[in-house]
């Protein structure tokens, strides 16, 4: 058994590392593992609306990716709330739904530009309701869309070219993302 592992662990480690691209994923329309499509049209017009370019970049993808990888690199993570993160995302995202529904808004990407900084704002004070109770605080709901639409935007050496700015890694990454 042992020297089987072994093989198997020297093929594993002797294999190129491929890193996962959302912009590439979003581009092949890769099925999603976490994510309903209902959730991933609220995450996209929502996190688009909070960093331009978002969409584009693949920011559903992104989350997906993580949410369905054993160990996510999201922010959530940092927010000292147990266990996995997949019901955190769905719960607020459901939260937010259920809110703009009872608002009587509809779908947040059919509102306008100033109805949608209506309701990010609220979103951002916590003055969004109804609020669903069981689901993160709608600030931090807030804070995990735009970080996620941050990283995916501008965390890379792409992005950070686009803004201008050197990009000094310690160890400068193989491939982006």
């Amino acid at each position: 058994m042992l020297q089987a592992g072994g093989v198997s662990f020297a093929l594993t480690a002797a294999a190129p590392l491929s890193l996962f691209n959302p912009r590439e994923a979003r581009a092949l329309d890769l099925p999603f593992k976490a994510l309903s499509s209902d959730e991933v049209k609220i995450i996209e017009a929502l996190c688009d609306a909070l960093v331009p370019g978002a969409r584009e970049a693949g920011v559903a993808h992104y989350i997906d990716h993580e949410l369905a990888s054993p160990a996510p690199r999201l922010l959530l993570r940092f927010a000292q709330l147990r266990g996995p993160m997949a019901p955190y995302y769905h719960n607020a995202i459901a939260a937010f739904a259920a809110s703009l529904t009872a608002q009587g808004n509809g779908a947040f990407a059919s509102l306008s530009p100033d109805a949608q900084h209506g309701v990010i704002e609220a979103l951002r004070t916590g003055t969004i309701k109804p609020w669903d109770t069981g689901a993160v605080a709608a600030p931090l709901f807030y804070g995990m869309m735009r970080n996620d639409g941050v990283d995916v935007v501008y965390g890379s050496a792409e992005g950070f070219k686009n803004l201008d700015i050197p990009y000094m890694p310690h160890i400068m990454p193989q491939a982006t993302w």
